[in-house]
């Protein structure tokens, strides 16, 4: 308005006939307002038309009051929306001249223009997330982004990559200071990895609850991946996959529960099983096919009891006419059953013991032990037994300890003799004394050892008199010794037939050694106790009737079909997007004057990139399709130039 005031003012000097010399100000100022107003034609025309989302911010933003700030750039037109109440209008001297200026360095550099700030569109995250899961595309490699310019962004970027998160790059931006433009690279960092731990939160999600469902049996098939910019819907996506997973093992596990529980009761009512193998099944229809195939086992477990029945009453009809047949042999049959069966048993008894007669390895061992002591004298004696197990071989020797006056301590050696006893087939036995392992020795005291001498040794030798075990001692405290050797013996084998028996064998020595030596020797003896069966006395049985009936042939029950079902379900990779962009601290531009005839009636959404080929003083504008007007420049032109021209001889008529 206040542009428009100062017009009529000159113009009306103009026709006062002052000053003429404004006239040429006032036509460069017409002149240039209209060049102006198509300057702004062609620029509006290069940007991207509005979609309809667009047209709906607008809308929206119509309700709110807001000013725009328009930052001129050669062939291009940003306009900005802040929240602001003033619209700030520079000095325009120098605002062309140093954007020129600013143009052209950038041109120089192949530098791209940036949005001061992008405008966001009605397509929302969760719009664009819908898309993708309903239309999956192919696997890509993961494409490299650039570096950011900030190496704790980059860093975040390659570890997010690293993880599968999909990293995408958006334009750089600019801001006004270092600081913002450090807040901003800290910002994309921490939302990278917020992302980034996202991703593994999602991921072990997925694989653990895909590992759980394939431990317990589900066929998990993997469909393609779905990609998410809003980490909780990609978190809710995995829940409910692992919710699903779970889900699937529930209803495969109660549907095989009930599959079981029919063919435990089938078995126990002698229905025979038969694998069938499995039943491919989803969530949905798996109890029902479970339920189809509990109806099928359970219908063959009815008819086999059907079978059942009818074998028995089959077999009881026989039975009844088998008895009316031999009614009046009955008591001859009876008779001569009975002696059949006490023939067979006799007979089979005797069978078996001659077999173990034959084949027997019966044997029978007996132990002694003999000592022989220098002084025989009541006071002096001592004593030794053995026992032995004759299954095992093991034996105990035990022995006394006399001072001469008491007992004073009692002396039990265990070991074990290794025999092996083969049958000849004939009813003798070959028995093979191997080794005698000694396991212990244990010395217990009963009373203080009154004598004088009380150098005790306890010795035990194999048949050759090698000494196999030492224990020298006082005799007045107990002892217990491990031994765990084992002694060899070769050559020490005995053939027996049924009922012979072998000598006393001596197989170890074991001495006393004291104020008077006690020798002892430990003896064995071998028996084969194999006894020949007498043969049995078989009774005659008197004759039947010849007569015989043949008894049905049971009908075979019908097998039950077992299958296991296996449920299908599936599960699909879910990667989270994010996105980075480098960031660049600008000079602060200067703004030229806006004229009412330049101001856009709507703000002009500024384009993502403009690109600066070139600086010039006469700037192409791209086509619009739209007249130039270079002829209307050119006129404009003259007519000032003639003004002036007039103006100035009318002054030199007047003086």
């Amino acid at each position: 308005m206040n542009q428009q005031s100062e017009l009529k003012k000159r113009f009306k000097m103009y026709k006062s006939g002052k000053h003429w010399v404004v006239a040429p100000i006032v036509f460069l100022g017409l002149f240039s307002t209209a060049m102006l107003g198509s300057q702004e034609s062609f620029a509006s025309e290069t940007e991207t038309p509005v979609k309809a989302s667009e047209q709906v911010n607008t809308q929206k933003d119509t309700t709110t009051p807001t000013t725009t700030e328009n930052v001129v750039v050669p062939n291009q037109e940003v306009t900005n929306t802040k929240d602001s109440s003033q619209t700030v209008v520079p000095d325009t001297t120098d605002s062309a001249n140093s954007t020129t200026e600013k143009v052209s360095e950038q041109a120089t550099t192949g530098e791209q223009t940036k949005p001061v700030e992008e405008q966001p569109t009605v397509d929302t995250p969760e719009k664009e997330e819908t898309k993708k899961a309903e239309e999956p595309k192919p696997e890509e490699k993961t494409p490299e982004v650039a570096p950011t310019g900030n190496e704790a962004l980059d860093n975040a970027v390659k570890d997010a990559q690293n993880n599968g998160v999909d990293v995408k790059e958006e334009p750089e931006k600019t801001v006004p200071s270092k600081e913002e433009a450090d807040k901003d690279f800290k910002e994309q960092e921490n939302k990278v990895k917020d992302t980034t731990n996202a991703q593994k939160e999602i991921d072990k999600t997925i694989n653990d609850a895909v590992d759980k469902a394939k431990e317990n049996g589900v066929d998990v098939k993997e469909t393609e991946k779905q990609k998410y910019k809003d980490q909780q819907k990609a978190l809710d996506d995995a829940k409910k996959q692992a919710a699903a997973l779970e889900e699937a093992t529930k209803v495969m596990n109660e549907a095989n529960k009930l599959i079981e529980d029919a063919i435990n009761k089938a078995k126990q009512n002698g229905t025979p099983i038969k694998d069938g193998g499995i039943i491919n099944a989803t969530v949905k229809d798996a109890m029902e096919k479970a339920k189809q195939l509990v109806d099928s086992i359970q219908a063959v477990d009815s008819e086999n009891a059907e079978i059942k029945k009818r074998n028995a009453d089959a077999l009881a009809k026989y039975q009844k006419a088998k008895a009316e047949l031999d009614a009046k042999n009955a008591k001859i049959k009876a008779e001569n059953e009975a002696i059949a069966k006490r023939n067979k048993e006799r007979q089979d008894l005797y069978n078996k013991l001659l077999q173990e007669y034959l084949n027997g390895t019966k044997l029978e061992t007996k132990m002694d032990a003999r000592t022989q002591s220098y002084n025989e004298q009541q006071q002096y004696k001592t004593f030794m037994k053995s026992e032995v197990d004759q299954a095992t071989g093991k034996f105990t020797l035990t022995h006394d300890m006399n001072d001469g006056v008491n007992i004073i301590g009692r002396g039990v050696l265990t070991g074990k003799i290794n025999w092996l006893v083969t049958s000849n087939g004939d009813g003798s036995e070959s028995v093979v004394i191997n080794s005698i392992d000694l396991f212990k020795y244990i010395y217990t005291n009963l009373k203080p050892n009154s004598a004088v001498n009380k150098n005790i040794r306890f010795v035990v030798r194999d048949l050759q008199g090698n000494e196999i075990f030492r224990l020298e001692h006082d005799g007045e405290k107990t002892i217990s010794k491990d031994i765990n050797k084992t002694v060899k013996y070769d050559n020490v084998k005995y053939n027996l037939k049924p009922g012979e028996s072998t000598k006393m064998v001596e197989f170890l020595k074991v001495d006393d050694l004291w104020i008077y030596n006690t020798y002892g020797q430990v003896m064995i003896q071998f028996k084969n106790a194999n006894e020949k069966p007498k043969t049995p006395d078989l009774e005659q049985e008197k004759p039947l009737d010849p007569t015989q009936l043949t008894p049905p042939t049971p009908e075979e029950l019908k097998e039950a079909v077992s299958k296991k079902i296996v449920v299908t379900a599936e599960s699909h990779p879910v990667q989270l997007q994010t996105a980075v962009h480098p960031v660049k601290v600008a000079e602060k531009p200067v703004t030229p004057p806006v004229t009412p005839m330049n101001t856009p009636s709507k703000p002009v959404k500024a384009p993502e990139k403009l690109t600066v080929e070139k600086a010039s003083v006469v700037p192409e504008l791209p086509k619009t399709g739209e007249k130039e007007n270079t002829l209307l420049s050119v006129l404009g032109a003259g007519m000032l130039a003639g003004l002036a021209w007039f103006g100035i001889k009318r002054k030199e008529t007047e003086k």
